[in-house]
């Protein structure tokens, strides 16, 4: 990671972008400014300054600035990295690997589910889910919150190495690693694909080593290296397939770069060859041919595993049901903007110097680009392989113009503050579970009731129900795609979720016995065109009772079954709360919610409606106290306003009708009796 070379590294140059040493690309790193100078074949004009006083120039300035900037990058990169676990999948890599540390096996079916348990399950991350249950299990969420802090450290040092060894400055590497790492920030997560970015990193680094002097016996193990990290790779998680692209690119770039020079200005840049194309290819399939072998030898479904990307990958239907697999544009903008920002860093990178870099460094980040543009969930991947590019392209940049440099420095410290300001603002910062992702307060009163199920739960939140509850119990389906058959996903487990006819029948043949949803997002609301989904069906249904909810979502119990005893007296059949309605009067509503408040159901989305039941039905001292009570848990819920003006109409109507049956209860005046003497008007 440090910018200042060791003794023995000093004595041989970096590998600058055109894949040749330092003392060989020192005329191009100098070229004139003048954009009007007209370039001779070699490339360069030819009173461009001295190569030699530039360079130790640009030397004595990375020494000064090497260490504070790369222990900033890394420090930006490790706070992006400092948010609470909020991946729903953690919970079935943790209840994976928990299997296989008690059993000593790898299973060959879905042992996680108890509606396709006999479903060829291809596990593709069993070393993985072994690693991130093992550090649970001795560290819990904080273990797993340094773990992680380590990996992604250790993986984005590689990158910022990776863009120094190809020629990028010191300022440069570090605005590239940052900007990239905050485009990939949103997939710092715990799971197997952080150790497929750790092993796409590295190989990327080992094949910058061997490329610095490709010939040399200790360059060689460097390209060795890389074919075995890739092997070491495939045990991990199918996820290597990152590496295997990247290297079989970057060989491809190497075998056509004479064929471009047609095309590119590139009688400057040393050609790489095709000899090394076809040794780097070679070692490339020698490892994917090992990988397999040793699936082969050890797991139940051999190498077959490593197809799992593709896959799952070339699965339309997927869009639909698995957020990651969207496009980024399908993303709020807030969120993406990093992601895009890298995009034309990358394509405005390999334009401008096309001619001048090899395609070694160009076609990689061009190729993981296209494949981010298809699923949001490669874009951690084109983000540490984009990096270098970004890097050489910004350096180039200097040595061209070097008043750019200023502002260069001035955008590493801008974007070093602000980018981890930016990713907090909506992800939880610290170690724990991130409560919208993983619903500890449901699942502990579902212990605490001791309900039992089989339990048909949301997919977004099977893998923690399965990381709590398992083996005791087993999921209805989770998002482990390579285990259930599509039959299952699409045509029941989608079947029950939208509500379609024959839902119940299909909880009734796998014996359902209690329901925990999240409630309809947005999205699945406009799937549905926005009609009534299980959630609703469930509060009509005779055999379906509501017996909690809050902030995050509701649970079921089925009233003939196991948990029947409390289905009825739990039942909290007047409101909805997915929809945030009453669908009875809300005075009939008042003592099963506030029953349900007592049982420990106390977050805002509970209290309020309980608070609004009470005021329908005359308790107004109880429903003040409600709203009390909420606007000391979110001062600042915009609902807690709206409930206070809807008690004070209430109030107000309380008190109207209470003075109109007032007023026409309280004794009025007899009638006068009527005048003996006859009225003027009467008299003739």
């Amino acid at each position: 990671m440090a910018s200042d070379p060791t003794a023995e590294e000093a004595e041989k140059p970096d590998v600058h972008e055109n894949g040749a040493t330092g003392e060989e690309a020192g005329d191009d790193e100098d070229e004139a400014p003048d954009e009007d100078a007209e370039d001779d074949e070699d490339g360069a004009p030819d009173d461009r300054p001295d190569a030699g006083d530039a360079q130790d120039a640009t030397v004595t300035r990375d020494e000064v600035l090497g260490a504070p900037i790369a222990l900033l990058t890394i420090g930006v990169v490790l706070a992006l990295g400092a948010t609470q676990v909020s991946n729903a999948d953690l919970g079935f890599h943790l209840a994976t690997g928990r299997y296989v540390l008690d059993t000593g096996s790898i299973p060959a079916t879905n042992v996680l589910s108890f509606t396709e348990p006999n479903h060829p399950w291809l596990l593709h991350e069993w070393l993985s889910s072994v690693f991130i249950a093992t550090i649970w299990d001795v560290g819990g969420p904080l273990g797993l919150f340094f773990a992680k802090l380590a990996i992604v450290g250790a993986t984005w040092s590689l990158v910022y190495s990776n863009a120094r060894r190809w020629g990028a400055t010191v300022p440069s590497a570090g605005l590239a690693t940052i900007l990239c790492g905050w485009a990939a920030a949103s997939r710092f997560i715990m799971r197997p694909q952080i150790f497929s970015n750790f092993a796409l990193a590295g190989g990327l680094w080992l094949i910058s080593r061997w490329l610095q002097d490709p010939e040399s016996p200790k360059a060689r193990r460097y390209l060795l290296g890389a074919g075995a990290t890739l092997v070491v790779a495939y045990q991990w998680h199918a996820g290597a397939i990152t590496l295997v692209i990247a290297l079989g690119i970057i060989a491809t770039g190497m075998a056509a770069e004479s064929h471009f020079r047609i095309f590119r200005r590139a009688t400057e840049v040393e050609a790489i060859g095709k000899a090394l194309a076809a040794r780097l290819g070679t070692v490339t399939v020698a490892a994917i041919g090992v990988a397999a072998l040793l699936l082969a030898i050890y797991h139940p479904h051999g190498p077959k595993i490593m197809l799992v990307p593709f896959q799952l990958g070339l699965d339309d239907t997927l869009r639909d049901h698995v957020i990651e697999y969207r496009p980024p544009w399908a993303f709020p903008f807030a969120m993406m903007f990093p992601f895009w920002i890298v995009l034309g860093l990358t394509v405005a990178s390999a334009i401008s110097r096309f001619r001048k870099i090899p395609l070694a460094l160009v076609l990689p980040p061009l190729l993981f680009g296209i494949l981010a543009l298809r699923h949001q969930r490669v874009v951690d991947s084109f983000a540490v392989v984009a990096a270098p590019l970004i890097a050489v392209g910004i350096s180039r940049l200097i040595l061209r113009w070097s008043e750019v440099k200023p502002l260069v420095l001035l955008t590493l410290i801008t974007t070093a503050l602000g980018a981890p300001l930016q990713h907090w603002s909506h992800m939880p910062v610290g170690p724990g579970l991130n409560p919208a992702v993983w619903p500890t307060t449901l699942f502990s009163w579902i212990k605490a009731e001791k309900l039992r199920g089989p339990t048909f739960v949301s997919d977004g939140w099977a893998g923690p129900f399965l990381a709590e509850f398992f083996p005791e119990q087993k999921s209805f389906f989770d998002p482990r795609f390579e285990a259930y058959s599509p039959e299952h996903y699409l045509g029941v487990y989608r079947h029950i979720r939208y509500g379609q006819p024959g839902w119940d029948k299909l909880l009734d043949d796998f014996g359902v016995q209690l329901i925990i949803l999240k409630y309809t997002s947005p999205g699945e609301a406009k799937r549905q065109d926005f009609q009534a989904n299980v959630r609703q069906h469930l509060l009509a249904h005779s055999d379906w009772s509501l017996i909690g909810f809050n902030e995050r979502g509701e649970i079921f119990a089925r009233r003939s079954g196991v948990n029947g005893d409390k289905a009825k007296r739990y039942a909290v059949s007047c409101f909805d709360p997915d929809l945030g309605t009453f669908i009875a009067p809300e005075a009939s509503c008042a003592k099963a919610l506030l029953a349900m408040v007592d049982r420990g159901f106390t977050d805002n989305h509970a209290l309020l409606p309980t608070a609004i039941a009470q005021a329908y039905a005359g308790r107004l001292n109880v429903a003040q106290h409600l709203v009390n009570e909420a606007k000391k848990q979110q001062p600042d819920d915009g609902r807690v306003d709206q409930v206070s003006t809807e008690l004070r109409l209430i109030a107000g109507a309380a008190a109207s009708a209470r003075a109109a049956a007032a007023h026409s209860s309280a004794p009025r005046p007899a009638p006068a009796a009527p005048s003996s003497a006859p009225s003027a008007q009467a008299a003739p």
